[in-house]
């Protein structure tokens, strides 16, 4: 766990629509109960959070993009977050046409220096599907990775 002013590590989770990232953020909540992971779920939609998934560690940033829009929501999620003194990391979950560019220059910015530090960009990528997904967003999303994580493999042939 980081010390209590040392800034606590944020991982960027991003990937084309219906690429598996929920998929995935639920997997290693589920098998890791005690990382304390702090959890901010970019929606634009009215669908909201898989219900499974709230807790008392989650905040929803709706109706905007992270990079963008909701940036202002986004600094003040991370100070909420930080705040609170019992959480090991923070994953931003962005929306399925995010360019996560634009949101790890805020999370970079010096006066959130001693609150937070990126951690790294993780992109799911839908093997099944990524000929669909050859798109600008898609593309800013895959040059942003820090790490590649190939989902729905069992629906293609080796």
């Amino acid at each position: 766990m980081p010390s209590p002013t040392a800034p606590l590590p944020v991982t960027v989770l991003t990937g084309f629509l219906g690429a598996g990232k929920t998929t995935l953020l639920r997997r290693v909540v589920r098998e890791l109960p005690d990382a304390r992971i702090g959890l901010l779920i970019n929606e634009m939609g009215p669908a909201g959070i898989d219900p499974t998934m709230a807790n008392e560690r989650l905040i929803e940033l709706g109706q905007g993009c992270v990079c963008c829009v909701q940036n202002v929501d986004l600094v003040a999620a991370l100070h909420e977050l930080s705040a609170r003194g019992d959480l090991h990391r923070i994953v931003v979950e962005t929306t399925g046409l995010a360019d996560p560019m634009p949101l790890t220059w805020t999370l970079e910015r010096p006066d959130l220096s001693h609150l937070v530090r990126l951690d790294g960009v993780i992109t799911v990528v839908d093997a099944a599907n990524f000929g669909l997904t050859d798109v600008e967003e898609w593309r800013a999303q895959v040059s942003s990775a820090d790490l590649i994580v190939l989902s729905k493999l069992d629906l293609v042939p080796p």
